[in-house]
């Protein structure tokens, strides 16, 4: 309804909840997304996994394209201090001097345009991760918004029930008052057609 969608806990990770809640955590309920929010995950992530795993499996893609974008610094630091010690130590010949900075530089470029599409990427993925988690918690906001105002009308309810057994018990001792009049009354009835004239 409203382009929404109820997303339950996995039957499998059940086992888990147990343990968790032996342990005096609290299980969570199912959670509300958008239908829109669920297809941007399955795109990024496809696969028959439940949503939880999915949303973990971005969260550790980001943090290992941040990894690999260390190393890359890392290697070309590396790269820029040796060729730049090279250089000082000037033991080459000129031509295998050029050689090695042609490489270093075509190697250089590569590099830039790995980190490139790296960090891109990584944008995007943390784009992604901070819109899932903030519809996360606003979906979950609403979800127990709805869950205490559910209770509040189960107790309105109750109360109605209680009043309107109430009103039928007042009711049916109204009709036995009424039927006992209404006896005495044709009794009395009796006795003046039975007096003698």
């Amino acid at each position: 309804e409203n382009g929404l969608c109820l997303v339950e806990e996995d039957p499998e990770e059940e086992g888990s909840e147990a343990s968790n809640n032996a342990s005096g955590e609290i299980r969570s309920g199912p959670y509300l997304f958008k239908r829109e929010t669920i297809r941007l995950v399955d795109r990024v992530v496809p696969g028959a996994a439940s949503l939880d795993e999915k949303v973990q499996k971005l969260i550790d893609t980001n943090k290992k394209m941040r990894k690999d974008y260390e190393e890359l610094e890392q290697t070309i630091y590396t790269q820029r201090h040796a060729r730049n010690a090279r250089d000082s130590a000037n033991v080459l010949p000129n031509q295998g001097v050029d050689d090695v900075n042609k490489d270093a530089a075509k190697h250089l470029a590569e590099m830039k345009l790995k980190m490139q599409d790296l960090e891109r990427e990584n944008t995007n993925q943390q784009g992604n991760v901070i819109r899932m988690e903030g519809q996360m918690k606003r979906y979950k906001s609403n979800a127990d918004a709805a869950e205490k105002e559910l209770d509040e009308l189960k107790t309105q309810m109750r109360q109605t029930k209680k009043e309107l057994r109430d009103k039928e018990n007042a009711l049916d001792e109204q009709k036995e008052t009424n039927k006992h009049l209404q006896s005495r009354l044709e009794k009395m009835r009796m006795q003046r057609t039975g007096r003698p004239l």
